[in-house]
């Protein structure tokens, strides 16, 4: 044994010059560990041994993956296992064993008996004897990166033979830390490449614009979405400063945060601000800047994102435009209240006064007189009837209207209203055809969940509309029916002029006459504003049907029956918003 060992440093220099010179030519460090471990058998004259690193799992204890190892399969599945797993290596991570002990310690085992020693955990059935073995950790610079180890050696292994083959340990440790330093540097590499690649497509596919602006205000970078916002392509914007692109009115307060930033006094700021975009033409955006700096503090680089808000600026302001209109309306709405609420009371007065002149039976007014008294009723009763439209028409924009729903037969409804507006009708030479009973009386059984008296006022509001609108010689045909859906469906018809397209889409706005204000036609331009609104509140709809040259018909949808349940009267609250009006089927 004193004699093998003279000769080890002789050996020993000619295996380290060809490992180095393996390793400095660019081999891989599998293939180096795989020519230096026959050569490390052959010096020690083991029988079998290992060369691996260590590496660690996630809960940070230690294991061992080979780079070389003897085959020393004892079977046909130990075979393919090393076959399969010899290019990536095997995992050793059973640290209860004679080599875990090397990984656990960082101390060098030697075990010339290894059956009884404590350290072993024995060995799977079929492996080869153990007779001996040498665990030796390898470090590089302190640190634990790898093992060999060594078996079988012929009167076993001892400290004499560790010493002296400690220079090539040492070496094959350096070289070891060496490939796992190589490792994580291309891991890093390939991390960083990673990094960068996700940056880039993150950065050029973010769904704001974004953009990387020297100190001079200047674009370096610009994304996809941030040409899209400007309209420029990002050569042209990279030769371009923000301050050029920056409707002029909005440079000043832009400028003012900018310095607040360079100055250390903001982190970050946001503004609303307009660009111009090559056209002319300007988007509005939402401006968001912070201000990178490199590790003494010093500033680097802007970094801006940007977002087109045009469109929400566009709703915000219809917003706003509605709701002054709203207030317009709503104080509209109570002036002309109080208004009517003052004028109803003169205007009483007036017209009782013009009855008492034309019943005074002791002064009677001569026939002149009595034309003139009756053309002052006449006005006043129409003032009057104004008035009580206006009122109506304010409690139900209010939500304040009443009403009380019950069952209301239809045919007593439209017989009450004929009869108000046949005089009327009879004067304008107009006829008014009411249906007939269809033999088996459903006709006449038909009835309606609605407030009576307001479902009489919407038949006399459009039975008056037919008439006034109508000529002379025309009709107009009241009829009623039973729809599948549960409801109930009034037809006014007429054979006026009818309506145009444009006339339907301003027909419900209120005091619009649609020009009849230009003819000796009387009317206020909200009496179908009120009637679509009561048939609303009452759970209905008003739908209309019209051309021009072919009359119009107006159909009143109610329901047949009311909720389940006693119905409560319907009293202040929010209207029902107006439904469209649909053309009659």
């Amino acid at each position: 044994m004193t004699e093998r060992l003279q000769h080890v440093p002789l050996d020993l220099g000619a295996i380290i010059t060809r490992l180095q010179s393996r390793y400095i030519r660019g081999t891989g460090a599998r293939e180096v560990f795989d020519a230096l471990l026959p050569e490390l058998l052959a010096l020690t004259d083991s029988e079998y041994g290992f060369i691996g690193e260590v590496r660690h799992d996630e809960g940070g204890r230690p294991y061992l993956k080979t780079f070389t190892l003897t085959n020393i399969a004892w079977d046909e599945a130990t075979r393919q296992l090393v076959e399969a797993r010899r290019a990536e290596g095997l995992d050793f991570r059973n640290l209860d064993s004679l080599f875990g002990v090397v990984l656990s310690t960082g101390e060098p085992v030697i075990a010339n008996d290894p059956a009884s020693d404590p350290r072993r955990c024995g060995l799977p059935k079929g492996h080869p004897a153990l007779d001996a073995f040498l665990g030796v950790p390898l470090f590089q610079g302190g640190t634990l990166v790898g093992q060999v180890g060594l078996a079988n050696r012929p009167g076993g292994y001892d400290q004499a033979l560790l010493d002296g083959l400690q220079p090539l340990f040492a070496t094959v440790g350096s070289i070891m830390g060496q490939v796992q330093l190589e490792r994580e540097r291309q891991s890093a590499v390939e991390a960083l490449r990673v990094s960068e690649a996700l940056y880039r497509t993150t950065f050029e596919h973010a769904g704001i614009g974004l953009a990387h602006v020297g100190l001079d205000g200047r674009y370096l970078a610009v994304n996809a979405h941030q040409c899209a916002i400007l309209g420029r392509s990002a050569d042209e914007l990279r030769g371009l400063r923000w301050q050029d692109l920056t409707h002029p009115d909005d440079i000043a307060a832009d400028l003012a945060l900018m310095q607040q930033l360079a100055d250390g006094r903001l982190a970050r700021y946001e503004l609303e601000k307009r660009f111009l975009r090559p056209d002319g033409s300007v988007v509005w955006t939402c401006l968001t800047v912070a201000l990178l700096r490199d590790d003494a503090g010093r500033p680097q680089l802007v970094l801006s994102t940007l977002q087109d808000i045009g469109e929400r600026r566009q709703l915000e302001q219809i917003r706003v435009a509605a709701e002054a209109a709203q207030r317009a309306n709503r104080a509209k709405t109570e002036f002309l209240s109080r208004m009517s609420h003052e004028l109803r009371t003169p205007l009483n007065a007036v017209l009782g006064f013009a009855q008492l002149l034309r019943m005074d039976g002791q002064e009677s007014l001569t026939a002149r007189q009595q034309t003139r008294v009756q053309h002052i009723e006449q006005a006043g009763r129409h003032l009057l009837a104004m008035i009580n439209d206006v009122l109506d028409l304010s409690r139900i924009e209010e939500g304040v209207l009443s009403l009380r729903s019950a069952p209301v037969r239809v045919a007593e409804v439209v017989g009450e209203a004929v009869a108000l507006l046949q005089p009327a009708a009879d004067e304008a030479g107009v006829r008014m055809q009411l249906p007939v009973s269809d033999g088996d009386g459903h006709l006449d059984d038909a009835h309606v969940w609605a407030d009576a008296h307001r479902l009489r006022q919407v038949l006399v509001n459009l039975l008056s509309n037919a008439v006034k609108y109508n000529h002379r010689g025309g009709e107009v045909r009241l009829g009623w029916r039973d729809l599948p859906d549960g409801r109930v469906r009034i037809d006014v018809a007429d054979t006026g002029p009818g309506l145009s397209e444009d006339q339907r889409r301003h027909l419900f706005e209120p005091f619009n006459r649609l020009g009849a204000e230009a003819t000796r036609i009387e009317g206020s331009g909200i009496g179908l504003v009120i009637s679509r609104g009561l048939v609303h509140r009452m759970g209905g709809e008003l739908a209309l049907e019209s051309a021009p040259g072919q009359g119009s018909c107006f159909s009143i949808l109610l329901p047949a029956e009311g909720p389940s349940g006693p119905e409560p009267e319907s009293g202040p609250g929010p209207a029902p918003a107006p439904a469209p009006v649909p053309r009659a089927p």
